[in-house]
């Protein structure tokens, strides 16, 4: 099982929930720091918002974190995975894993890793789940994952402004049962909490304005493999399990199966890239089934093209082009699913074509992965969806007597064969690379040489 990416804080004069050299050898650790230190700026902190606050020391160093490796693309080779099933060699132990991978406490797990990583999952994990508005502010590590202690904020809007501490249980119920409940409170017993007036639980100082502060153990979440997470949108509804979102983590549902990070990131020019592909849902995903029976439903649409359009409305309509995760430098990418969850924060290419290719193979259109880099613009990676002739656009080459045209997932509104960009996204190429994801190949359109990508790390020397 693979789970998030985030940071812990551990204070290590002190107790803390446990430390690296409990999980870590000295290589693994020393590659971990390593990772941090190019990484650490962009990752979360399980540790919650500012309005939590602990009495221990702040400035905490670099060596006072702790990486727990997950969701979307991560720097981890096996032996980091801390938690979970580990993917079987054999049917018997892939038949054992998955029935583990949907025990309650690791639907538990799986619910809340996704919440504490709301730059890979979005903001409203619980709430999606729970239908309760609530935020997870900090998570607390334990190594025996069901006594892992969540802490949670609700906003006092939420219960009418009631001051009576058993509407808020009561509003809680869906979760767990209220004796399950701590609840922070003032000097005075007072449960709300502002910037004036914090509150207090366990070593825990909170000052949400008008939220109460809760702690509940991971163990006491009511959970339900069937039920399902819901993200409205403009006129469709994406609704995914917890069974559903076990089966993207541990790899079931995606071609590449777990996803690995390479060092140098996104880089055309180094040894290695981070294999898109990998992270491409495969046909019969239920969740993306399911979205795109609705985008066919309001569309009535019939030919491949037209299904690819139904499917490129959505993702360049509905995920808005994320140009600071496109130019931070290190590459994160995300399964379709967390890019869908996390809609509201965006994309960059590599997301929305993964997305693209995932819906069109639920739709069974065929397509390419197309990676290429132009002078003066850089390295880009989009989708190109089988043509039945030439575009006005221009935008279209042949491959094995198919014509292929661009579906543009970053750009709003984008029209397949017609709409022309600012400048044309096959000219100055200094190279040109095709992903057949299913045949599990890369393909050099200059040479026509071929790579098998089933290790999921492209090793562009190859070439």
């Amino acid at each position: 099982m693979l789970w998030c990416q985030r940071l812990i804080r551990l204070d290590m004069e002190n107790e803390g929930p446990f430390s690296p050299e409990d999980c870590f050898t000295e290589q693994e650790n020393s590659e971990f720091l390593e990772a941090l230190d190019h990484y650490g700026s962009e990752l979360p902190s399980a540790i919650g918002t500012p309005e939590v606050q602990q009495p221990t020391p702040s400035g905490l160093s670099r060596r006072q974190l702790l990486i727990r490796f997950g969701i979307g693309a991560v720097l981890t080779p096996p032996a980091l995975h801390l938690i979970g099933p580990a993917f079987g060699f054999t049917w018997l132990r892939d038949f054992v894993n998955r029935l583990s991978a949907y025990s309650r406490s690791n639907l538990q797990d799986v619910l809340l890793n996704l919440a504490s990583h709301p730059g890979i999952a979005g903001e409203q994990v619980l709430s999606a789940y729970y239908d309760r508005e609530m935020k997870l502010e900090r998570l607390l590590i334990n190594k025996d994952p069901e006594k892992n202690l969540a802490y949670l904020s609700v906003p006092w809007s939420a219960v009418n402004f009631s001051r009576d501490p058993n509407a808020l249980e009561n509003y809680l119920t869906p979760i767990t049962t209220p004796d399950k409940i701590a609840v922070a409170k003032d000097q005075k017993g007072i449960l709300w909490a502002s910037s004036d007036n914090p509150v207090r639980l366990d070593d825990l100082s909170y000052r949400g304005e008008d939220r109460a502060f809760v702690r509940i153990s991971q163990e006491d979440f009511t959970v339900n493999g069937e039920k399902k997470l819901s993200y409205t949108f403009k006129s469709v509804k994406y609704e995914i399990s917890l069974r559903e979102l076990t089966d993207f983590l541990d790899g079931r549902t995606t071609y590449g199966g777990v996803d690995l990070f390479s060092s140098t990131g996104m880089s055309f020019f180094g040894s290695k890239i981070v294999n898109h592909g990998s992270m491409v849902a495969r046909p019969e995903e239920p969740s993306l089934m399911r979205l795109c029976d609705q985008l066919l439903q309001k569309d009535q649409t019939t030919t491949p093209l037209q299904l690819a359009q139904s499917a490129l409305d959505f993702v360049s309509g509905e995920i808005p082009y994320n140009f600071a995760e496109a130019n931070r430098g290190g590459e994160t990418l995300k399964r379709p699913n967390e890019t869908i969850m996390s809609a509201e924060k965006g994309s960059d290419c590599s997301n929305s074509a993964i997305l693209l290719a995932s819906l069109l193979e639920q739709l069974k259109v065929p397509y390419a992965l197309r990676y290429t880099d132009r002078k003066g613009i850089g390295g880009h990676i989009s989708v190109w969806v089988e043509a039945p002739g030439e575009t006005s656009n221009g935008y279209h080459f042949r491959f094995k007597d198919k014509l292929y045209t661009l579906a543009e997932g970053t750009c709003p509104g984008f029209q397949i064969g017609k709409t022309l960009l600012s400048s044309d996204p096959q000219k100055n190429l200094r190279f040109d690379l095709l992903q057949f994801v299913s045949q599990g190949v890369i393909i050099d359109r200059k040479t026509g040489r071929k790579q098998n990508v089933s290790e999921r790390l492209i090793n562009w020397n190859a070439f």
